[in-house]
């Protein structure tokens, strides 16, 4: 997969691509799920990794919105300090996302697109 571009004027967008990349390479060795990163917004990098599971990364932490089975008036975010910690995590939630039929998956969900448009699109 190739590497995310880094900004010469901060660290922050070249820390984010790190950490998102290693994360991806994770998933590919350790979980068999093939993730795609891409830079978003300044300072920040987004792993996808299944329809509607999408992690975010600053380079320090990893955060994303927790697919859960039962209806919430509110999404449950989460969020690791470790590419190891996120990839397990993450391939728990994608196997159990995989089990699901698509359009219950849609419904209500973020994806990449609403990220790369919508900044906010996060918890923090």
């Amino acid at each position: 997969m190739p590497s995310l571009p880094v900004s010469p004027r901060t660290s922050a967008p070249a820390a984010a691509g790190r950490l998102a990349d290693e994360l991806a390479d994770l998933l590919a060795r350790e979980h068999g799920i093939l993730a795609d990163t891409h830079a978003i917004i300044e300072g920040e990098a987004a792993v996808s990794v299944y329809v509607s599971l999408l992690a975010r990364t600053d380079g320090r932490r990893i955060w994303w919105q927790v697919p859960t089975a039962d209806e919430r008036q509110r999404p449950l975010w989460t969020f690791a300090t470790t590419p190891a910690g996120a990839a397990r995590r993450l391939a728990a939630h994608c196997k159990e996302l995989q089990s699901r039929p698509m359009a219950e998956i849609l419904r209500g969900r973020l994806l990449l697109a609403d990220v790369l448009v919508n900044r906010y699109a996060t918890p923090v």
